[in-house]
């Protein structure tokens, strides 16, 4: 192997190196873009959430002052609606605030800077949210990992380069044996002068021959000239060649190895990618169940102040385990949307980061409410 066919080597599998790191890019880049998709979705629908839950604090202060103005319930209830009102209010504007930040996070990924109406693009996602079915199957995606994943291709790529660096440089270690040979043709042009006989024979006549008599006395060998060489060198004690080798094979090893620890990770993330399916399936249907439980208690609460059975206290009580339950269903919904990107992801490319999902930071885009409603109550309710 000379220093040509050894850079060829090399070069051509940089070049293949250089297109898994690109389709590497592209899986990140797809996985960060369904995150920010869902991230905004997920904001969305946190708006339509707190809209929800402003609108029971305002139907609950139109309630209570319409029972005030009766002369059934002290003052210090309709205040403490009003307050619950301001609260949600709050809690609305930033909804709206975190919705945008999302939408400019997708339209960074998806829209072209160069648009002129690239900061006025309404994006709106219609994509509707996954279906709990079939669970990943885990073992079959660990497998599909280890034999497809760009990251452990690349390694191969270093491993076979380095593999190419030891042959070349062992063949340096060689005797360099090398033999040259040439041959050269002469031919002469211009006025010959031909002399008689004895030395140096006198000046008889004259001959003139042109370029093209030269240039056929090189291919007629009248005026030949060659040459023949041998040589052998050798390399006395320790060499650069020797050092270069024993660091080469080095390297070998740590290749090895890098690849075995490349294995492993790849393995560990995709199953640790695959439980996070799993768990956050069993959050949705939990979550879901929830929010459901959340409502039919809002419901009797309702019934129940409407005849004078319950508090000012509890229907809020009530109004915000149901928005916490509603949240708390959007951002394991969320969450699992984000858990099935990530688990596609890791079976063709490593996260962005050492230990951490395929996605973007921030994805916790709805408000989770305080449990317990804050302002003024009336006394002796209880609480």
């Amino acid at each position: 192997m000379d220093s040509a066919r050894y850079q060829y080597s090399i070069a051509k599998r940089n070049l293949g190196s250089s297109d898994l790191r690109f389709r590497e890019a592209i899986v990140q880049t797809v996985a960060a873009v369904k995150q920010a998709y869902w991230t905004l979705k997920a904001a969305r629908a946190n708006v339509d959430v707190q809209e929800r839950s402003l609108e029971l604090a305002r139907e609950l202060a139109r309630e209570n002052k319409v029972r005030v103005d009766a002369g059934h319930i002290p003052p210090i209830d309709l205040v403490q609606a009003e307050a619950e009102v301001a609260q949600r209010r709050e809690n609305l504007i930033r909804a709206h605030t975190i919705s945008d930040d999302a939408e400019d996070a997708l339209r960074k990924l998806i829209v072209n800077a160069n648009d002129s109406g690239f900061w006025n693009v309404r994006i709106e996602p219609v994509e509707s949210l996954s279906v709990i079915a079939v669970l990943p199957d885990i073992e079959s995606a660990v497998a599909k990992a280890l034999d497809v994943r760009y990251d452990i291709a690349r390694a191969g790529r270093d491993l076979e380069n380095t593999q190419t660096t030891i042959e070349f440089l062992a063949n340096q270690r060689l005797p360099d044996v090398r033999l040259e040979t040439s041959y050269r043709g002469n031919g002469l042009a211009g006025t010959q002068f031909l002399r008689g006989s004895g030395f140096p024979g006198s000046v008889i006549g004259t001959r003139n021959r042109g370029f093209g008599d030269a240039l056929g006395q090189v291919f007629s060998n009248d005026y030949p000239t060659w040459s023949f060489g041998l040589t052998v060198s050798y390399p006395i004690g320790h060499s650069f060649e020797d050092a270069s080798l024993a660091r080469a094979r080095i390297e070998r090893q740590q290749t090895t190895q890098r690849i075995a620890s490349l294995r492993i990770d790849a393995a560990e993330t995709v199953r640790r990618a695959g439980r996070q399916v799993r768990s956050t399936a069993e959050r949705v249907e939990a979550a879901r169940a929830g929010a459901s439980l959340a409502q039919e208690r809002l419901d009797a609460e309702q019934r129940r102040f409407g005849v004078g059975l319950s508090t000012t206290f509890l229907v809020t009580q009530a109004q915000r385990d149901l928005l916490e339950a509603l949240v708390n269903l959007l951002q394991t919904s969320l969450d699992f949307e984000s858990a099935l990107v990530n688990f596609e992801a890791v079976q063709q490319a490593p996260p962005l980061a050492a230990g951490s999902s395929i996605g973007l930071r921030g994805a916790n885009v709805v408000l989770v409410p305080t449990t317990t409603p804050r302002g003024l109550f009336r006394p002796g309710a209880g609480f």
